[in-house]
Parts: C-alpha cells; sequence; structure tokens
C-alpha cells in the first residue's frame, strides 16, 4: 500500500507498511524518489497508473527481446506536467525465496520512449498545457490507450505499446486527435469510460468517453469522444467535435471536476468556494440524458482547489462521501445524496491543500507545505454518520448509541449526573419563602447548583467508567459500556469524624487509585487538606498552611503529589497504602515532603523523576523550578535550579522524556525541551512554537516508546497532535474553554490500545444538574503508525520550524561534515553527516531572545573535532559557542563568552553577518567580527579555554551610515590579517586588522581601523562576500574576492599581498577592466548568497529561486557553467564545502533548506549535479 505524489520534478512513493503489524521486517528506505522532469522549472503536475495482464506479441524487429516476453504484471503509469508526458514502469515483486517473509519498497524506473520516426526520448512534448491523462489497457490489441487532456478544449489519443526487456521501451504513435467546437481556456478536465476507474482499467465497452472540461468562464462543457474499436487508417487526424451540453451555475474559475465510478455524478470546485453536484438524468418528455444539478455546498472560506469521491469497499455501498479540500487548509466531507457537511477536517500547518485522493479507508492531501497529510474517513466520522451514509448491513458499526468502543468513526452521549443536591433553607429563608406566597409579586424561585469536584475515567475488572465526585459529597461511576449510574460511599458524611471543619463544598479536584478489590478516593479541599476514602474508611491529609489543593495525582500506590497553590507536597508511603489494614495506619508511616515555588506566583504543574530523585516544577510565570529530593523527611525544599521558558505565561504540563531532559508545554504556544546539566543546572534545549494551537494543554502520551503527542485548544476546539508530523489524533468541540475537561488513557499508547480516546466535558444545566457529554473517536491503531510518519518530498534532517537566514560548513574529523545554520526560530542547529551521506547527529544551541541573523563556524586547526561557532541575532545579541564533536554520538556545546556592545539596542537592531578567523597556529584565540544594522563593524578576540560566559568588549573597526551586509576575513599569515566589508550602498571596504593579530586582548577604545581600498562594487547593497587564495608562497599571496548585491550582479577583486620577513602584508589590489569584474544580470534577482568551489568556479543564488555556477578567467570575466533550479523560497543564504576532489556539496536556505552535490571536471565542466538533501 503506497502514497504516491509529485514534489517539484519528482515522484515520490511513500510505503504506508506497517512492519509491526504486518509481521515481517521492511527493506529499503520509507520513500522511493524518482527523476521525472530535468528541465529547469518542470514539475509533476499529475498522474495515472494502470494495470494489466500485458502478454507481449513478438515483432521481427524485436527478436533479440523474444527470451524476456513471458508475460508483465506492471503497472504503468503516465506523468505529466506542462507540456511534457513520461512513463513510470513499477516493477513485479521478486519471486527470489530470499526475500520471501521481507516487504519491498516499488522498484520505479522512468521507461524511454520510442517515438513514430524511431528516435527515442525521455519524454512526450505537447503543444499545449496538460490537465489530465487516462490510461486504459486494450486487450483487444494488447496495448494501452492514453487520452489526453489539454487546456483549450483538445482530446489526443495515443496508442501506447510496452516493449519489454532488458531495457523496457514505450513506443507512442499518436492515433488522433479531437477538438471542442469552442476554442477557450479550461483550468481542468476529468475522463470517465465504462470500466476505467481504477488501476484495472479495461476497454470492455463501446461506449464513447465522456469528457467534462471546466472553464475560466465559469462553465462545465460535456462532450464525448468516440470509441476506438482499432487502429485509425487515418493517424494524427484532427476530429471537431460539438459539446452536448454547458453547465452553468459557480461563479468563479472551475478548478477541478471529477466523474464518481458509474458515471452518474459529477463533482465540481470552484473559486466562487463552492462544491456542486450534478446529476444524470433521463428527461420525461423527450427521454434524452442531462447533467442537472443536485446540490451546492458551502463551507469553504476560500478557494476550492480539488474534489474526490470517497468508498468504502468493505460495506459494498456506492460513494456516500465525497472529499474537497481548499486553500482555507481544511478538508470538508459532504453527503452525496443530501449534500449536508458530514464533517470538517484541519490541517496542522494552516496552509492550502491543492490536491486529495481517496481510497476505500484514507484520503491523502497534499499542499503548499510540501507534506502529505493522512486522514482516517472512518474514525473522523459519527457513527450515526456512518450508518445514515454507508448503510449497516453486516452489523459491522455496531448500535450506534451502545458500541462506544468500536474502532470505527466517532461516538458522542450525553448524560445527566443524578440529582444529590441537599436542599438546605434556613429559618430566616423559611419566613422570606413565607412572606414571598403571600405577596401579590411572585418572585423567580431560586435555583440550587450541582457542582462536581472532579472527573476522570478508570478501567476496573476490564470495564470502563467515568468517575464523578461533587460537592454535595457524592461520589458516582458511569458505566460507559450501558449508561447506567451507579452511587459509591459518600466522600462526606456529617456523621464521621472526618469532617473537622471540611464541608462538602470545600472539594475542588478527585483522583483514585485502585487494585483488583479496592478503590481509594482522594478529595483535596479549597482548606488545603485532602480527603482519603477507602470504603467507609477516612482521613485527613493536613495541608499545614498551605491553601487551596488545585490538582491532585496519584504516581504511584506509594506516593500522592498534591498541587496547592504556592507549592507542591508529596505524601510517600512506606508501603502500598492499599496493603495496609486501615488508613490511619497508614498515615502514621507516611512522610511528606514540602517544594517551595517562586514568589508571587501560583504553581501550575509539576513532575517527580524517581530515578534522579529530582522534581520539575513549573508556575503561573513561564518558569521551571528544579527540586532535589531530601533522604530525610523536610517541611520545606527550596528550588536547587530555575529557568524561564515560557513568556511569563502558564506552564500547562511538564514531562521527564530521560534522565536529564524535561518537556514542558504553556499558553505561549511552545513546546520546550530543557536539560539538567552538572547534577542540577537547567539549560534551554529545544524551542518549538506549535502554530495548531492558540495554548497547550498538556502533553498526552507520555510513554516513552510512543510519539510525543501535544493536546491543546484552538479556539472552543481540544485537539490532540503529534507535535512531529502535525498529525491530528483527536478533536472535539469543548462549547468554551471555561469548561473542565476530562481525557481518557493518559498515558497513552496510541500502538495497542484496545479503545479509542475518550473526552468527558461538563456543562451546566437551567435546573442546576450538570449534562456530562462524552465522546470517543478512535485513533485506530493499525494505522496509527503510518500517519505520524512525515511523508515528505526530502531527505535528511529536520533543521528549523521558521524562514532560514544564514548558513556555513565546516569540514570536521574522519571526513565528517558539520553544517550550522540560523533561523527566525530563535535559535541556531547542528548538524553533522558522514561522508556517505548518513546523518550523524543534531544538536540545537541555546535560543536567544529574538531571531538569529547570521552564523559562521570553523574547525580549529589543532583538533578538527572542535568547532568555533559564532552567532549574531536581533537586540546585538553575539555569542561564542566551543563545540567538541567527539565519537559523534554526542555534542558537547558550551558558550565561551557573549559579545558587548555600548550601543543600546532595540529590536529593530541586528547583527546582519558574522566571521571569524584563527589566531595563531593551534586555534586556541579567535578572531570575531560582526557587522550589523547601525552601520558598525566590531572585532572580537576570543580565548576558548577561558571561563564560560565571559562578556567581552567589541572594538570598533569601521562605522558607515548605512547598515553593514556581510564582512568576510582574509587571513594571510598569523600576524597579518584583512577584513572585507559590504554595505546596503553597495560599496566594498578592505581594511588592515593585522594590530588585533597581535595583541593579547582588545582594548576599549573608539580608534578605527585604516581603509585601505573603498570601490562601488554595485549600485546598490552589497549582499554577500566571499574570498578565496590562488597562489600562495613565502613571500607572496593572492586572494580573489567576489561579491553579489541587489542589483543582481557579481563583482570580482583580486588582491596581491607582498609578505615581508616579520609576516607583514602589503596590499595591493589588481583591477581587471571594468566590464570583466562585473558580471550584471548575474541572476533574476537579488544575489543573496556567493560561495568559490575552487579559484575558477563560483556559485551563487538569490530570490528567484536559482543555483548558478559560474567560471571566472582573467581578460575573458565571468562565464556561465550551469542553471540548477531550487525549491526554496526567499533564498538567503548559500554555503559550499569539498568532500572530495571535484565534488562539492551546496547548500541553499530560505523558506526551506536545499542541498545540491556538485561535481567539476579539471576543465571545468559539470560532469554532475543534483538534489541530495
Amino acid at each position: 500500500r503506497y502514497c504516491v505524489y509529485g514534489k517539484g520534478p519528482y515522484l515520490v512513493v511513500a510505503s504506508l507498511f506497517h512492519p509491526e503489524k504486518e509481521g515481517c521486517k521492511e527493506r529499503g528506505a520509507p520513500e522511493t524518489k524518482l527523476l521525472i522532469f530535468d528541465n529547469p522549472g518542470q514539475n509533476v503536475h499529475g498522474m495515472d497508473w494502470c494495470t494489466a495482464q500485458y502478454n507481449a506479441r513478438s515483432n521481427k524487429d524485436d527478436a533479440e527481446h523474444l527470451q524476456d516476453r513471458t508475460s508483465l504484471d506492471n503497472y504503468l503509469a503516465v506523468v505529466h506536467g506542462g507540456r511534457h508526458a513520461a512513463f513510470v514502469l513499477k516493477k513485479q515483486k521478486s519471486t527470489d525465496p530470499d526475500t520471501e517473509g521481507v516487504f519491498q519498497k516499488p522498484d520505479l524506473q522512468l521507461v524511454p520512449i520510442l517515438l513514430a520516426d524511431g528516435t527515442q526520448d525521455e519524454c512526450l512534448k505537447f503543444s499545449d498545457w496538460i490537465w489530465n491523462c487516462m490510461l486504459v489497457y486494450d486487450e483487444l490489441h494488447s496495448r494501452f490507450i492514453m487520452y489526453t487532456g489539454m487546456a483549450h478544449n483538445a482530446i489526443e489519443v495515443w496508442a501506447i505499446e510496452l516493449v519489454p526487456g532488458q531495457q523496457p521501451l514505450v513506443r507512442c504513435q499518436k492515433e488522433h486527435r479531437y477538438d471542442g467546437t469552442r476554442r477557450c481556456i479550461s483550468y481542468s478536465l476529468c475522463f470517465w469510460r465504462a470500466g476505467t476507474q481504477g488501476n484495472e482499467a479495461k476497454m470492455e465497452t463501446n461506449d464513447p468517453t465522456q469528457v467534462a472540461v471546466g472553464l475560466v468562464t465559469n462553465e462545465i462543457l460535456m462532450w464525448s469522444v468516440p470509441p476506438l474499436h482499432v487502429k485509425s487508417s487515418q493517424e494524427g487526424s484532427t476530429t471537431v467535435i460539438a459539446e452536448s451540453q454547458c453547465l452553468r451555475g459557480h461563479q468563479g474559475v472551475i478548478h477541478a471536476i471529477k466523474f464518481n465510478k458509474r458515471g452518474n455524478l459529477l463533482a465540481s470546485a470552484s473559486d466562487d468556494r463552492s462544491i456542486r453536484l450534478w446529476e444524470k438524468t433521463q428527461q420525461k418528455t423527450s427521454g434524452v440524458q442531462l447533467w442537472v444539478s443536485k446540490w451546492i455546498g458551502w463551507g469553504h472560506t476560500a478557494r476550492c482547489w480539488n474534489v474526490t469521491f470517497f468508498q468504502n469497499n468493505d460495506n459494498h455501498c456506492d460513494e456516500a462521501l465525497l472529499c474537497s479540500c481548499s486553500e482555507d487548509g481544511t478538508v470538508r466531507l459532504w453527503s452525496t445524496a443530501t449534500g449536508d457537511s458530514a464533517a470538517t477536517l484541519y490541517g496542522s500547518s494552516g496552509g492550502s491543500y491543492w490536491s486529495i485522493d481517496c481510497d476505500e479507508t484514507l484520503a491523502a492531501t497534499g499542499g503548499n507545505d510540501g507534506t502529505v497529510h493522512l486522514y482516517n474517513i472512518l474514525s473522523r466520522l459519527d457513527q450515526t454518520k456512518i450508518i445514515a451514509l454507508f448503510g449497516d448491513k453486516d452489523g459491522k458499526f455496531g448500535v450506534a448509541m451502545d458500541a462506544y468502543n468500536s474502532n470505527i468513526g466517532r461516538f458522542r452521549r450525553t448524560t445527566i449526573v443524578p440529582d444529590d443536591r441537599r436542599p438546605v433553607i434556613t429559618e430566616d429563608e423559611s419566613q422570606v419563602l413565607e412572606r414571598a406566597s403571600v405577596s401579590k409579586k411572585k418572585k423567580k424561585k431560586k435555583v440550587i447548583q450541582q457542582t462536581l469536584v472532579g472527573t476522570e475515567f478508570v478501567t476496573h475488572d476490564n470495564c470502563d467508567f467515568l468517575r464523578v465526585a461533587t460537592r454535595d459529597g457524592s461520589l458516582m461511576e458511569l458505566d460507559l459500556a450501558s449508561f447506567e449510574w451507579y452511587h459509591r460511599s459518600a466522600w462526606w458524611n456529617p456523621n464521621t469524624k472526618i469532617c473537622n471543619g471540611i464541608e462538602p463544598t470545600d472539594g475542588c479536584c478527585l483522583a483514585s487509585l485502585a487494585d483488583a478489590s479496592h478503590t481509594i478516593f482522594a478529595i483535596g479541599t479549597t482548606q488545603g487538606h485532602v480527603a482519603l476514602c477507602l470504603g467507609a474508611d477516612r482521613i485527613i491529609l493536613e495541608g499545614s498552611g498551605y491553601k487551596t489543593v488545585q490538582k491532585l495525582r496519584w504516581l504511584d500506590h506509594s506516593m500522592l503529589i498534591v498541587y496547592h497553590v504556592q507549592a507542591v507536597r508529596t505524601w510517600v508511603f512506606s508501603e502500598d497504602i492499599l496493603e495496609h489494614e486501615d488508613l490511619q495506619s497508614a498515615k502514621a508511616t507516611a512522610k511528606s515532603y514540602t517544594y517551595i515555588g517562586s514568589e508571587k506566583t501560583v504553581v501550575s504543574c509539576a513532575e517527580f523523576n524517581p530515578t534522579k530523585s529530582m522534581l520539575a516544577m513549573g508556575n503561573s510565570r513561564g518558569i521551571l523550578n528544579l527540586f532535589e529530593v531530601p533522604t530525610t523527611c523536610a517541611d520545606e525544599v527550596s528550588s536547587s535550579s530555575w529557568l524561564r521558558l515560557h513568556k511569563k505565561e502558564h506552564i500547562n504540563d511538564i514531562v521527564w522524556a530521560s534522565d536529564d531532559h524535561i518537556l514542558s508545554v504553556g499558553n505561549d504556544g511552545y513546546f520546550r525541551e530543557s536539560k539538567v546539566e552538572n547534577k542540577h543546572q537547567l539549560v534551554e534545549y529545544l524551542s518549538v512554537p506549535i502554530r495548531t494551537f492558540t495554548a497547550i494543554d498538556r502533553i498526552v502520551c507520555r510513554d516513552s516508546r510512543g510519539p510525543i503527542c501535544l493536546g491543546g485548544y484552538n479556539g472552543n476546539n481540544y485537539m490532540i497532535i503529534d507535535y512531529k508530523t502535525g498529525y491530528e489524533f483527536y478533536r472535539t468541540d469543548t462549547g468554551g474553554r471555561g469548561r473542565s475537561l476530562a481525557l481518557s488513557h493518559a498515558p497513552f499508547n496510541f500502538e495497542t490500545s484496545r479503545l479509542p480516546l475518550m473526552s468527558c466535558v461538563s456543562a451546566m444545566r437551567k435546573d442546576g444538574l450538570n449534562d456530562l457529554i462524552v465522546e470517543s473517536q478512535s485513533v485506530m491503531p493499525a494505522f496509527s503508525a503510518i500517519q505520524r510518519q512525515p511523508i515528505q518530498s526530502c531527505v535528511g534532517a529536520i533543521l528549523h520550524n521558521e524562514t532560514l537566514f544564514d548558513v556555513d560548513f565546516a569540514r570536521c574529523e574522519r571526513g565528517q561534515v558539520a553544517l550550522v545554520s540560523a533561523s527566525e526560530d530563535c535559535s541556531s542547529r547542528l548538524t553533522v553527516w558522514a561522508e556517505d551521506g548518513s546523518l550523524v547527529q543534531q544538536a540545537i544551541f541555546p535560543p536567544q531572545e529574538s531571531g538569529v541573523r547570521a552564523v559562521c563556524c570553523t574547525a580549529l586547526p589543532s583538533n578538527k573535532s572542535r568547532l568555533f561557532v559564532v552567532e549574531g541575532g536581533s537586540k546585538l545579541a553575539l555569542r561564542f559557542y566551543l563545540v567538541c564533536i567527539g565519537d559523534g554520538t554526542e555534542f558537547n556545546i558550551k558558550v565561551i563568552a557573549t559579545g558587548s556592545q555600548p550601543e543600546h539596542a532595540s529590536i529593530d537592531h541586528r547583527i546582519n553577518a558574522v566571521a571569524t578567523t584563527s589566531i595563531g597556529d593551534d586555534g586556541s584565540a579567535q578572531l570575531a567580527v560582526s557587522g550589523d544594522s547601525n552601520g558598525n563593524v566590531y572585532a572580537y578576540r576570543v580565548h576558548l579555554f577561558r571561563p564560560v560566559h565571559e562578556r567581552l568588549p567589541g572594538r570598533l573597526l569601521f562605522n558607515d551610515a548605512r547598515p553593514i551586509l556581510a564582512v568576510e576575513t582574509v587571513r594571510c599569515t598569523s600576524s597579518c590579517c584583512y577584513l572585507v566589508v559590504g554595505t546596503s550602498s553597495g560599496e566594498v571596504c578592505i581594511l588592515d586588522v593585522s594590530f588585533i593579530m597581535e595583541e593579547s586582548k582588545i582594548p576599549e577604545r573608539d580608534e578605527k581601523s585604516q581603509i585601505l581600498y573603498r570601490f562601488k562594487a554595485h549600485s546598490v547593497g552589497t549582499n554577500c562576500i566571499e574570498s578565496t587564495n590562488v597562489r600562495t608562497s613565502s613571500s607572496y599571496m593572492s586572494f580573489r574576492i567576489c561579491s553579489g548585491g541587489d542589483d543582481q550582479s557579481l563583482s570580482y577583486l583580486s588582491i596581491e599581498v607582498a609578505i615581508d620577513s616579520h609576516g607583514k602584508g602589503t596590499l595591493k589590489p589588481t583591477f581587471s577592466h571594468p566590464q570583466n569584474r562585473h558580471r550584471m544580470q548575474a541572476s533574476i534577482s537579488a544575489v543573496r548568497g556567493i560561495s568559490w568551489l575552487d579559484e575558477d568556479h563560483v556559485v551563487c543564488s538569490g530570490y528567484g529561486q536559482r543555483v548558478s555556477v559560474w567560471r571566472f578567467e582573467e581578460g575573458i570575466g565571468f562565464t556561465l557553467v550551469c542553471v540548477v533550479d531550487t525549491e526554496v523560497g526567499d533564498v538567503n543564504s548559500l554555503a559550499s564545502v569539498a568532500v572530495s576532489a571535484n565534488k562539492y556539496l551546496i547548500t541553499v536556505v530560505g523558506i526551506g533548506a536545499q542541498v545540491f552535490l556538485f561535481e567539476i571536471s579539471h576543465r571545468g565542466m559539470v560532469l554532475d549535479r543534483r538534489t541530495v538533501g
């Protein structure tokens, strides 16, 4: 089972195989990519697959292939894009006995095309844009027939014959062309022919092929193509066919149309945000069959892009659902019978959905976020709607109101909490009522409200219950199978000694603990006490002055965690509390520990780590506190470490992911990970914004083997998603965030749980009682594993969640390559790859307060396993890191120092560029340079083995009235260094900074470096600068400097440096002819990134989404070598590194990142270029 989709010029096949469920192992990568079109700008727009038992006929011309012509049971696909079409063959599975029990990925290959004139080509070329293709197998003539619909209301019919052999070929012959009488522009086209729906498409009837064409004039033209019984004698001829009907009603462009399998329904999606269903009916008077509008579906809030039919084959029913996708990022399900909206499926990325397809259980959507999203249709429907839509002939769906635990669909039911209210009327109130009864004016009767203390889902003796405690002292259970209520012993009883000043109205939270025979209830009160109830036995755990218990949680059978307003108390019992004779003896052996939070804050969550004996606590000000659990009983424990994480917003949940990693979520909408270093020091490790939520409520899945799933609110909707892929497991409308919500099965194992995920929302009734709305939604374990896998058209590693601003490479030991990237998501990331291209490890640097704008890195000359990294961002923030890669399994990242500048910086002041070079031969000291938006260039001398977090003053080297956009260091010797600066006015300046190489540290003075040369390189901003060493000797060095600007040009400068006996240098620029040192229109937009591959070749890229390789020769200038399109939007930077002789990795970053591998011969020819990540 596969999901096939096109991304850019590639065809991607993703496996929907679940090895654990199928009981065999999986071979190969989870995705197979095949390059279809290698022309720049050529993308895959659509495809059609067909299979048949094809018995190849022998031809004299192909006698050498006769030994291979047995029978082929292959899938043949036509893939089209723009004006081109290509053919892809999926070979049949291997019959090798060694592969038995091994799931094999599809073997796809691009099949060469043999044209009528005997020539071969990779693809067919058409005279017009292709909107749709349909492949049909013609058994009579043992060939395929391809119907191709084009943009100007025309159809071409081709005969396709598959020629097998060691290298299969596709022989193509154009049979006929059909033009509609109206020559108009269309945006969509669809075919229907009896027996052609599905993969096994065969020409079984002599009926004509129905064609529907959606026009830009808001109309749908219906016409038909005559049947093709035999090969036409007039091959390539054209016939004009009149349209049989024109359907009107849409008020916008028709973007998609689709026939159902029977051909009697036609669905259309339009620019006017509507979905329309048309039905073929026979006129009573004339007997003519005409298409009429059946219904119009409104609900999408933006343009509708695509539509398809859904049929559940297991229930043997006709297409009962219509699925549509839209620019509003939603998928809507419609009843084909009535046009009613059955469900709305929301995406997690918020982007536009362009395409949709369905099989018998799943719907797959693709859009502008580059990701395929999978939905299980039946799990998103209420059971009553499933039965109404599909029927229940085999009793598969059960009784809608009772089969809550079926793995099909949703279950939702409302029940009333039994009335346990105790009317209390005092003597004064009786007199008031008596006077009111005789009064002429009647007063409204006061309603006594029933207040719930808490609700929770429990499982006992393989039965599932919902437990409820009220402020009238009652304990009740709802049997979720029969929906019958049962009363337990009251938690509050005026005749027992439990009262001790506790009133039933003091109850505020509930937590229970059970074994095979006993259940103990814990009730938290507003006075800070906790009441424990075990049958008729009751005790009080005193609050000791800490007021209001917000939440209770049993960690295990011997520990109860009590959340007070400003503290957390843990009650630790000597053994299992249910094994004590009574609760009083259990209390006598219990120890309590109190953990005090920060002042003027409210404790919101806490989590205990028994392995490390540590407790993590979050509060209402976004602060995470860490406590060490004492070995002896202590009244109060103070925080050993704290870290502000969630922007002064509530931290709602905390989970220990491991012994030294803490996960947290909060009202700021961020998922964050913190690391515990040096036993108790907290350091922020990861920060991910979750755009789906307005506030994240909890980390639902605490099972380390399963995915990390987050629950939170999006308006009134409560959702549970996989944070990595955004797959939505659950959604329910709570009716308002103020209502209490209880969830079942937390921790929840999405792989093995037999029950669906359940929720309970309480709502107050007018009569004072409470409605409990119980809803369940099956997670569909059979599909949960594949649905949480990110199906993307890229390989490699996840980099960032926002736009990338800068990137840099460094060569490490053992042939490894390190890539450092900076992003708007306030973080930088280090990624290391091995020589074979496999990912070694990733690490995230501590986040900055705002976006990281610039980054650079270099490996130390004395030890390539150590990297020096410079990071600059908004508010002129500057950090210096020392990274020890070690064996590649784990990084050691240490903040060496931070840079300080005299100016007061706001969020609008930022560092735009950074550069670094080694001071001395061992690299123990580094020169770091930064250029900022204030027009300043500062230098920092960084000693790598000094105390951590040293604050370094910067030395002002250069100042300009315009912002600095680029900086580059040119190191000649250990005592000779030059700095190249690019400004937003288009100038390039060269400064001598050799004096800094000799100083022990940079003094705090405002003496600026002398500008040696200054020239106008570009008419507007100089965005990037890169230098390369051409020739080197003991007394002479030569460098080439290339820059890219906003004027779309490249500029070149060569400098020569004479070195004296003391290592001092004298710089002399050598200018070429102006025509040779400038290359105008080197890019179709501003040049944003530039890098030298070797001393003769330079690569550049910009907003135009093109990567260009140029060759520079003295006296000739720049010559274009090759151009490659990139899928990255808004390119901001580019970096390259040599991985071997003449092979280079090039990374382009912007809205995403793309890695290319280039191979250049010694003659300057590009031998190979391809996307590798």
